[in-house]
This record gives structure tokens, C-alpha cells and sequence, in this order.
């Protein structure tokens, strides 16, 4: 409670963008399962130039948590596409006799003033059933990032294509 009322007089005091942090489990020190921080207003991640007019929302269920964000068929469909060349990745480095760098998928999308992105490094995971991606959430005052398993996105945008289809 205490924790809650120092974040809402933060808030008050001009900082506007909340970050909630990767997992407890990924840091050596944390008094809960998440943790929050506040960045001033001046930290921005670049918005994309291309905007699309969301038609229904999306549901991500990051670990625990689930977030509601606008998102049109079209996106959900470019989405799905990278993350199944990054599943490709994960075919090739399985198959690869020499260790190499693989490219990291990023897709970055804005859809009514809400800026999406999603980023996976294929080299962090030794197959697709392992490997986790970052989700960062922007809009003009709350800022979120947090990461969550790369089948539960997978799932949760097969779900979505379905429905809108």
C-alpha cells in the first residue's frame, strides 16, 4: 500500500512513464514478483511512422498479467508472419553444424496512439519452446515493457486472427 501511494505521489509530481520489470526471477534482488520504476516524461521510445486504425482489441496474457491493447487484423497478421520466420531461425540453428549470430526479430507497430513492440533474440534461446520476448507499450503517459514466452504470443495471436476472421 505504501508502494502504491509513493508511485501515485510520483505521478503527481510530473513523472508519467511506468516500466514494469522483467520477472523476479531474472534479477538477483527483488521484493516481488514485479517490480515498477518511473522514468521522467522526456524518455521515449521513436514512434513509428506508419499509424493503422485498430478495429478490435487484443488480449496478451503475459505470464501472470494480461493486457488489453488496440490492434487491427493486419497487424496481428504482420506479427504472426515474424514470428514465424523466427521459428524458421529456430529450425536453421538447430540444423547448423557451426555456431553463428542470428538476427533478432523486432516488430514494432502503432495503432490509435498506442506504440507496440515486440523483441525476441533468437541467440539467448537454444530452441523456440525456451525462447522469451520483450513487449514494450507506449502511449502519451504509461509506458510498459515486460517479457513473456514466445508461445503464449503465439497462441494469443492465432486466437485473435481466428476471431477476426
Amino acid at each position: 500500500m505504501a508502494t502504491a501511494m509513493a508511485v501515485a505521489q510520483q505521478a503527481a509530481l510530473g513523472y508519467s512513464s511506468f516500466v514494469a520489470a522483467r520477472p523476479s526471477s531474472l534479477s538477483a534482488v527483488a521484493a516481488s514478483p514485479f517490480q515498477l520504476r518511473l522514468l521522467p516524461v522526456s524518455r521515449r521510445f521513436p514512434i513509428c511512422a506508419a499509424q493503422v486504425q485498430a478495429k478490435a482489441p487484443i488480449t496478451l496474457h503475459i505470464g501472470e498479467t494480461s493486457l488489453t491493447i488496440p490492434f487491427s487484423l493486419e497487424s496481428a497478421k504482420g506479427l504472426s508472419s515474424a514470428i514465424t520466420g523466427l521459428l524458421g531461425t529456430f529450425k536453421e540453428k538447430e540444423g547448423a553444424v557451426r555456431p553463428k549470430r542470428w538476427d533478432n526479430m523486432e516488430y514494432r507497430q502503432t495503432e490509435d496512439g498506442v506504440f507496440f513492440e515486440v523483441f525476441c533474440n533468437p541467440n539467448a534461446h537454444a530452441t523456440a519452446f525456451q525462447a522469451k520476448y520483450l513487449v514494450t507499450i507506449n502511449d502519451e503517459k504509461l509506458r510498459i515493457a515486460s517479457e513473456g514466452q514466445l508461445s503464449a504470443l503465439k497462441s494469443d495471436l492465432d486466437q485473435y486472427i481466428d476471431s477476426q476472421s
